[in-house]
């Protein structure tokens, strides 16, 4: 489909159903009640080098994101307001965005979509490599994570109105997600494995599918019941399904609705997420230096990083090509690279 037949439907669609008020919500609910995770087979602890960076500026990181020219970029938290930053080198400098606060931040995954894409409360946009604006539009309410699609459009989630916005640079509809109770979205992401879905997270300990060409929307519950607040809950996987955190573990569920808790409890309650390109996931401790690697199997191998017993770490997101983690620590106040060999994907 071109682009501007895909513009056409998108948005024909998504006017058609917020004007009728009008969303096609399936709940899960032929699956039988999943068994229990057994014990992780956990291995033996491991000890994990984060050479640290940045910590020059005013601020805190709390999100981080690395994009596809390697550069790596973070949202600063400081009291109730953030601000931008990209790392040049071992220290921050800052990237204004006018005035707006940013709340996510995504990277474009291949030359045909943004470069960076941002959600920042009243506001979503795009930026180029050198931290100039490639576009923004005001959002009717609150923007609080950022998704691109892989026709190149910016999702976003609405918080204030329940909704789903897209952009798809020249217009933006919502779509509203309607459930009893009112959901509480937040985390979106693109699927994993070359999927074009979309996964999106209701705080109320459930999680939402899209498919963006028809904006057919469906709700799951999450066995293991709500996740903790913070960035990164969520993460697409192979498999055709994602991951997610509890308050205390890992679970999974796929397109067909099928929910499972993979891990109940970890050493440490978890924080943020990532999946790697093998399938393994990458999970940091909300509190404390610990960062877990849970195997699709739910097979866990723990690993202590050389930072502070009273550490918190923010976000984790990954670097393929360079097989590294990069974290977000407000304690110490950082970014960490953490190099990981087997992050390295086998194309490069």
């Amino acid at each position: 489909m071109r682009p501007a037949d895909r513009r056409w439907v998108v948005g024909g669609a998504a006017v058609l159903l917020a004007a009728s008020g009008f969303t096609a919500i399936r709940r899960a609910g032929g699956d039988s009640p999943a068994p229990a995770p057994g014990p992780a087979v956990t291995a033996p602890e491991r000890a994990l080098s984060g050479e640290r960076f940045g910590g020059n500026l005013r601020g805190a990181p709390e999100v981080v994101r690395v994009a596809r020219d390697g550069a790596v970029w973070t949202i600063l938290r400081r009291g109730r307001h953030t601000s931008l930053a990209r790392l040049h080198g071992r220290v921050l400098r800052a990237v204004p965005l006018g005035g707006a606060e940013p709340t996510d931040l995504v990277e474009g995954f291949r030359r045909t979509s943004a470069y960076l894409a941002f959600s920042a409360r009243g506001s979503v946009g795009s930026l180029r490599p050198d931290g100039t604006s490639a576009g923004h539009i005001a959002v009717p309410a609150e923007a609080r994570d950022v998704a691109l699609d892989r026709f190149g459009a910016l999702w976003f989630t609405d918080a204030t109105h329940a909704a789903l916005g897209v952009w798809d640079g020249r217009e933006l509809t919502e779509v509203p997600v309607h459930d009893r109770p009112r959901p509480r979205l937040d985390d979106i992401v693109l699927g994993g494995g070359g999927s074009s879905k979309l996964w999106f997270l209701d705080y109320r300990g459930r999680v939402g599918l899209m498919d963006p060409v028809g904006i057919v929307l469906r709700m799951f519950e999450a066995r293991g019941g709500p996740p903790s607040a913070g960035p990164s809950r969520l993460a697409g996987g192979l498999a055709r399904s994602a991951w997610y955190t509890t308050s205390s573990g890992v679970g999974r569920v796929s397109e067909e609705g099928h929910s499972e808790l993979v891990v109940r409890e970890l050493p440490a309650p978890p924080g943020a997420l990532t999946s790697g390109p093998d399938g393994n996931l990458w999970v940091v401790a909300r509190r404390g230096p610990k960062l877990f690697r849970i195997s699709p199997s739910g097979s866990v191998a723990s690993y202590t990083l050389d930072v502070p017993t009273d550490a918190r770490l923010r976000d984790v997101t990954r670097d393929t090509r360079h097989g590294n983690l990069w974290i977000a620590a407000a304690r110490p106040r950082a970014l960490l690279r953490v190099a990981i060999p087997e992050l390295r994907s086998k194309l490069h």
